[in-house]
């Protein structure tokens, strides 16, 4: 701003000669016109700059050459290692563009092309982690969120290979969401080793949620005797600690030991988003849920019977059977709520419900439409005075055992036909209610 710019800067190191030129350049100064820079270090990025960077670099073949000298005076037999000289690398000077030169190098596409390749390596290993860890959010079931893990870990040696994970079994309990109260402290029968990159696929299946984990068993024993380091991550999501990844590579590789805090990043968004999902998902299955269901008698209302209706008319392998409709209507609830209340009332349909439900096949579904009025509707054969007549028996032990000073009895009522896309439910139950006011009529004739 003041214009007082120097005629030349000597920079610490490379990276920063290289900034500096960038901000010089922002301003409409000229390089080396205007001012001169020189780096120091010899970083390779000042070879394909622009202007290409005047450095000092102590090269490769010096270092290594003055390091076996060194190295071959202490371990000489007769070496006293405290008279041993340090031995000097003099740096050997590159001049470049940046300070007026000429340019000092002549393979600037050969190393361009090692930078796009270094650059490009780490944005697919980038990519390929990020689609991981939505794939694992989105997966069906913890056997294929691993299976996604395995994906990565197991089938391509660049990511990573060497890899066992443990995690916190109280994080697949649905019905409990785990961010909600996560325990600070670590009880060791919580957690299960759940993946182990040296097994084919990774994933163990002991019970479908992992092998008991032990930190002195075998597997774990083996690693702290390879003599290579173990590296443990914490798998952290939303402040809460869902398990942990243990790293254990036999080589030193530096290249896979940078890339364990990308991969336990990974596994952390992708299981705390899977864990996230799931209990959100089976909120709004039991909102749905709810929302199908009569709240008194627990029997599928309207709105649910015709869901699932559609659901039974859409399934062709269900076409062709014998479909069985069975009427239920409690008689005298008018007596019962003018005479005891109509809690009561609600409990004679509770019970009345819970009877025609007893008596009907597990597959059945079981409706209340309103009021007293139930039905059932069963695909397949059936016998329906047999069910007819359990859902009396049920009703006739509970009359014995209530104490209640009225009885609960139903008039109860069938239709058969047969079931294909163009079943019509009203006609069905006209025709059982039919048959169920004949029972009712009779009911009221023996009163």
């Amino acid at each position: 701003a003041s214009g007082n710019v120097p005629d030349a800067i000597i920079c610490a190191n490379d990276i920063m000669a290289i900034n500096v030129c960038d901000v010089l350049m922002q301003h409409g100064y000229s390089i080396p016109e205007d001012v001169m820079i020189s780096g120091f270090d010899g970083y390779d990025e000042v070879f394909i700059t622009t202007p290409k960077i005047t450095t000092v670099s102590c090269t490769t073949p010096e270092l290594a050459d003055s390091t076996a000298q060194l190295v071959a005076k202490l371990i000489a037999p007769d070496c006293d290692p405290g008279s041993v000289a340090d031995v000097a690398v003099v740096p050997v000077l590159y001049t470049n563009e940046s300070t007026g030169s000429e340019v000092q190098t002549g393979y600037d596409r050969f190393m361009l092309n090692r930078f796009n390749n270094m650059f490009y390596r780490h944005h697919d290993v980038t990519r390929i982690m990020h689609e991981v860890a939505t794939r694992m959010q989105l997966s069906k079931d913890p056997d294929e969120m691993v299976g996604h893990i395995a994906d990565l870990i197991v089938n391509d040696e660049k990511v990573m290979t060497d890899v066992s994970f443990v995690l916190n079994k109280n994080i697949f309990d649905k019905d409990n969401y785990f961010f909600d109260s996560p325990s600070d402290k670590m009880n060791l029968s919580d957690y299960n080793i759940f993946f182990d990159a040296s097994i084919s696929r990774g994933f163990i299946d002991y019970g479908g949620r992992g092998k008991v984990f032990n930190p002195e068993n075998e597997k774990f024993a083996d690693k702290l005797c390879s003599g290579y380091p173990m590296i443990f991550n914490a798998i952290d999501y939303m402040d809460a600690t869902l398990g942990f990844i243990c790293y254990n590579f036999h080589n030193f590789d530096i290249t896979r030991y940078s890339r364990t805090a990308n991969l336990t990043n990974t596994i952390s968004m992708g299981l705390g988003g899977y864990v996230t999902l799931k209990y959100q998902q089976n909120l709004a299955e039991k909102m749905n849920e709810m929302y199908k269901r009569d709240s008194l008698t627990g029997l599928y209302n309207r709105m649910g019977f015709n869901d699932i209706l559609e659901q039974l008319k859409s399934d062709k392998s269900l076409r062709g059977k014998k479909v069985t409709v069975i009427m239920s209507d409690l008689d005298g609830l008018k007596y019962i709520n003018d005479n005891f209340g109509h809690a009561e009332g609600d409990k004679a349909i509770f019970m009345t419900a819970q009877a025609l439900k007893q008596a009907c096949p597990e597959d059945a579904v079981c409706v209340r439409f309103g009021g007293d009025e139930l039905f059932a509707v069963i695909i397949g054969d059936c016998n329906i005075d047999e069910i007819i007549a359990d859902v009396e028996a049920h009703l006739d032990n509970y009359n014995r055992i209530s104490g209640k000073e009225y009885k609960v009895q139903v008039s109860c009522g069938g239709a058969v036909s047969v079931f294909d896309a163009n079943f019509d439910i009203r006609k069905a139950l006209r025709i059982a209610d039919e048959n169920m006011y004949a029972i009712k009529n009779e009911h009221h004739e023996d009163v």
